[in-house]
């Protein structure tokens, strides 16, 4: 897995989500702060208005001064509720790369568990080369185990499905059986990234 800094893929891609959904929220406040000012603004040009027409002025500035308020909120709130529903799209766009890259490097060193076992000649170096790749396993597995949602079935599947592969061999249709598991998980978790959830 490529590194850079010290911090692998997905680590950058949280950051990079973080950044987002935090330079997101940063827009949200500082329209809330010019809306403020654009609203002191313009009661100040209203308390100069009433002073100067009288009474039946200042009654129609201080409804359009309660309606710039009212419109003030609903634009704070809005911004509010975008900014949330980006980091919460971000974050889960992240979980998705996540967990696509977990149960491929699985599948890739379970494929080359067999690929030592059956091409490398025995010595220190295979020896070597399959406890990595079984270590490697168990690391994907528990790092599936902490992705996932222990109380959804398709989810507790997988990590039964990899846990299988790890003990008792990865043949081509459990292979596939996983691959398909796995992309229905993902184009689900897809799906509520695009309608916003």
């Amino acid at each position: 897995m490529d590194r850079f800094l010290g911090l692998g893929s997905n680590a950058w891609l949280a950051i990079v989500g973080g950044v987002y959904a935090g330079a997101t929220l940063l827009l949200a406040l500082w329209t809330n702060t010019a809306s403020r000012r654009a609203v002191q603004a313009a009661r100040e040009v209203a308390h100069d208005q009433i002073v100067a027409s009288g009474e039946s002025v200042s009654a129609q500035i201080a409804a359009a001064a309660q309606a710039l308020d009212r419109q003030l909120e609903a634009v704070r709130d809005a911004a509010v509720i975008q900014a949330r529903a980006t980091s919460v799209s971000n974050n889960r766009q992240a979980w998705i790369n996540s967990l696509r890259d977990e149960v491929t490097g699985f599948l890739t060193d379970a494929h080359m568990i067999d690929v030592v076992r059956d091409e490398m000649p025995i010595s220190t170096e295979r020896g070597a080369e399959q406890f990595r790749a079984a270590r490697a396993l168990t690391a994907h597995v528990f790092k599936v185990k902490l992705l996932i949602n222990p109380t959804e079935g398709e989810s507790t599947a997988l990590v039964e499905m990899l846990q299988a592969a790890q003990t008792e061999g990865l043949s081509e249709a459990r292979r596939e059986k996983i691959v398909a598991h796995t992309q229905a998980i993902l184009k689900k978790e897809w799906e509520r990234v695009k309608s916003g959830e």
